[in-house]
């Protein structure tokens, strides 16, 4: 695994049709625009996308709906209108991104995603500017491993009356939209057969959008909850191992305790602690702008390009 830094979370910016890029860690929306900053009523314009992982997971059942839609579609396929599109990205519905391998020199994969629809026709022949969204759906994993010295009382008491140095308790962790610490003090003293300690998990979403426990629908029944699966040197620990609500969408920690009850016989000895939020849902928006003027052409219809 490794360690991360937090990136900030960019905002949306919309300028002449075009938008800044919008997540954080995880799939980000590089791009999102349509062909042409304006068009005529009865038009067809293609609205494109660029989307990539930049978490160091892969990223799976990735999805792009072009959203808001409203009076846009009719006259194209079936003649439908609808709020919500899905795009074809790199050629078909659903893809997986693969992760930055820096070791090798490759970046995150990207999708290129398209959609072909017709826009309205403004009402009272005066021109309208609308701002349809991009909503990019996936999976991803998140995880983390922080070792724990633990030591007897009298392993304890000769390195500090000696001055040596305990090993260093490491944290490793996925970089996500989802990030996830574990805070405990170390070392551990046994002075019996067994010891209780307390240990603090935190789970932020940093990746600028809502985290569902698993797939996220439109209704937000699941939206901004997300489950974890918390071992302890291999052992599923139950008390650490729930579904929780994160606060505003933003993060929620909890406190469990760990139990050992092996003491180690020599030396100090380092445990890990594993905490995981495994294949949950995410998403996150963007928008641009496209102004639609009256069509120029005959009232009795408009050609397709």
């Amino acid at each position: 695994m490794q360690k991360i830094a937090v990136l900030p979370i960019l905002a949306v910016l919309i300028v002449s049709g075009c938008v800044s890029t919008v997540g954080g860690n995880g799939v980000i929306i590089e791009n999102f625009e349509p062909d042409f900053a304006d068009a005529f009523g009865g038009e067809k314009i293609t609205f494109q996308a660029k989307i990539r992982n930049t978490g160091s997971v892969g990223a799976k059942d990735v999805h792009a709906h072009v959203i808001g839609l409203g009076e846009w579609g009719a006259g194209t396929t079936g003649g439908a209108k609808s709020d919500k599109i899905e795009m074809d990205c790199n050629g078909k519905k659903g893809v997986t991104l693969l992760p930055p391998q820096p070791d090798f020199g490759t970046t995150g994969e990207v999708a290129v995603c398209s959609l072909l629809i017709q826009a309205p026709t403004p009402p009272k022949g005066l021109p309208v500017t609308y701002q349809p969204g991009l909503r990019v759906y996936y999976k991803y994993s998140s995880s983390v491993i922080k070792s724990i010295n633990v030591g007897s009382q009298q392993e304890l008491r000769r390195i500090q009356n000696t001055g040596a140095a305990l090993p260093t308790e490491t944290v490793s962790q996925t970089s996500g939209p989802v990030a996830i610490t574990v805070v405990s003090k170390g070392p551990i003293r046994m002075f019996g057969s067994e010891v209780e300690f307390p240990v603090e998990i935190t789970v932020s979403n940093v990746g600028g959008g809502v985290v569902c426990s698993s797939n996220c629908d439109d209704k937000g029944s699941n939206w901004n909850r997300i489950k974890i699966s918390t071992e302890f040197s291999g052992k599923q620990i139950n008390d650490c191992s729930k579904e929780f609500t994160l606060f505003r969408g933003q993060s929620n920690t909890i406190v469990c305790k760990l139990k050992i009850s092996d003491a180690p016989t020599s030396g100090v000895i380092q445990k890990s602690v594993s905490v995981e939020a495994s294949n949950y849902g995410y998403f996150i928006d963007s928008a641009t702008s496209v102004e639609v003027n009256p069509s120029l052409a005959p009232s009795s219809g408009v050609t397709d390009p």
